[in-house]
């Protein structure tokens, strides 16, 4: 994977508009879909998990699946694993969970694609998971007046606390954002945005509180 982790590469943008980010979720969402399909579930989806196979490319490879699990039924895992900020509600709350814990996770990166900075986003990580089990997400004007309806729609549905109403891996590829209904807005530069993104993900490099860090919260592996 020369190309380095998508976010690296986003910031050597000069220029980056709304539909530039829905070809790039286009390529993940067909790959965790496909994961879905064959049963298992990431767990661990992050941005230093979303790799370029060139420099500058548009080739887009999902990678470590060291924390994958096979989902034998609907809410069957236990296991307190992931990355804290991309962390699905249910994990953090104890309760039994499958594939859907992926979707929450892509929508905080769609989020962060679009808006350029995280929907959840605190000091610590416990500030960081009382935000998560609230729901607690603002889409600021000054960042999200340029973008289109559709786009914070699909986020809303990604970002659902109740995993059995949210959006579902095959669902996203036919909404009608990522289908390319609705192109009136999506031209526009996100200048700002850009610029934004830019220095959430320096900080995400040099902050501890900010790094993508996986983990287990328990010993056994279910």
């Amino acid at each position: 994977m020369n190309g380095g982790e998508l976010y690296d590469q986003l910031c050597q943008k000069q220029f980056y508009n709304e539909k530039d980010c829905r070809d790039i979720c286009r390529t993940i969402f067909e790959a965790i879909a496909y994961c879905h399909s064959q049963r298992v579930a990431h767990r661990d989806l992050k941005p230093e998990n979303l790799l370029l196979k060139e420099s500058f490319g548009h080739e887009i490879k999902v990678a470590d699946f060291g924390f994958a699990k096979r989902v034998n039924h609907p809410e069957s895992l236990t296991t307190r694993c992931g990355t804290p900020a991309y962390t699905a509600p249910e994990i953090i709350n104890h309760k039994s969970y499958d594939e859907r814990v992926d979707n929450w996770s892509l929508g905080v990166i769609l989020f962060t694609l679009l808006g350029g900075y995280p929907p959840f986003y605190a000091s610590t990580t416990r500030l960081i998971f009382q935000q998560i089990v609230q729901g607690v997400f603002t889409f600021h004007p000054e960042r999200w007046d340029g973008i289109s309806p559709d786009a914070k729609k699909l986020i809303g549905a990604l970002l659902k606390l109740d995993p059995t109403e949210r959006i579902s891996s095959e669902q996203v590829l036919q909404h009608p954002w990522m289908t390319g209904h609705g192109d009136d807005l999506i031209q526009r530069p996100l200048t700002k945005n850009l610029e934004e993104f830019k220095v959430f993900n320096k900080e995400r490099k040099q902050q501890s509180n900010l790094k993508s860090v996986s983990m287990y919260w328990l010993l056994t592996r279910r």
